[in-house]
């Protein structure tokens, strides 16, 4: 047995001692009989999106087998071009290689130079670190032999 909301909204129930609050059964009957409108209203919705959806649904199928017939032809139409950009490839791979011999070539030649400049660096390094070890050592020496003028002074002058 289906209850519909006006169902509920009419419903009676008897009277008893100490029984039910009736204005309080009232309420929440209505409440209950809103909630179930609320829920045929989204059934009767969603039905309808059903039925929608299966319209699209079909036209989507129809469209499906047109796209697979184009599919086919448009397959055998990138087999040929295959057939002819791997033609052209092969070219373009021939003349990539001889390119990439002459670049080979000359960043051999530019990596050669670099070392060369690098060595030449690697020297003046060596200079540079040495001339500034003799330096610092200098200049230790110098503030040794200073610090101890100045104690000789400072014992002179006590």
């Amino acid at each position: 047995m289906k209850i519909t909301p006006l169902d509920i909204r009419r419903k009676d129930f008897l009277i008893r001692f100490r029984g039910y609050d009736k204005k309080e059964v009232k309420e929440f009957l209505e409440i209950i009989a809103r909630e179930l409108e609320e829920m045929i209203k989204e059934k009767d919705e969603l039905l309808n999106k059903i039925s929608v959806l299966e319209e699209i649904a079909a036209t989507y199928q129809k469209q499906e087998k047109l796209l697979q017939e184009t599919l086919m032809t448009v397959q055998k139409q990138a087999e040929n071009l295959k057939n002819n950009a791997q033609k052209e490839a092969e070219n373009i791979v021939q003349k990539a290689k001889l390119e990439a011999k002459e670049i080979l070539m000359k960043t051999q030649k530019e990596v050669d130079k670099l070392r060369g400049e690098l060595n030449t660096l690697n020297s003046k390094k060596k200079v540079f670190v040495a001339n500034l070890k003799g330096l610092i050592e200098g200049l230790n020496n110098f503030i040794k032999e200073w610090e101890k003028e100045n104690e000789r002074e400072n014992k002179e002058g006590s």
